[in-house]
């Protein structure tokens, strides 16, 4: 299939699929200079950038969260106990009684 494309865009042959290789690094390399100009360029102490490697997009995403949370200042906040009084059954409505002739999707999980 790698042929077929690199012969279909006018490079045929071994010598075409070294060209189209060399051609894709090239422009990988471009970019990642522009990428790390851009980074360089645009960072500053009150705007600054935060790159995250995500080979593994699970663990990415858990350690951007937790860099994010790591970066707002917090501190416990002392809370009094609140006491609620005992609920009143006073006008309450079954929502389950409504649904009893419905058409329910099964509980898989």
């Amino acid at each position: 299939m790698r042929s077929r494309l690199i012969t279909h865009a006018g490079l045929s042959g071994y010598n075409g699929s070294i060209l189209a290789e060399r051609f894709i690094v090239q422009i990988r390399n471009a970019v990642g200079r522009a990428r790390d100009m851009m980074l360089k360029t645009t960072d500053s102490k009150h705007a600054p950038w935060h790159v995250v490697h995500s080979d593994d997009k699970k663990r990415a995403r858990l350690n951007c969260i937790s860099h994010i949370l790591s970066l707002i200042p917090y501190k416990k906040i002392q809370h009094k106990k609140v006491k609620l009084p005992k609920r009143s059954n006073k006008g309450k409505y079954d929502d389950r009684a409504s649904l009893k002739n419905a058409k329910l999707v099964p509980a898989k999980y």
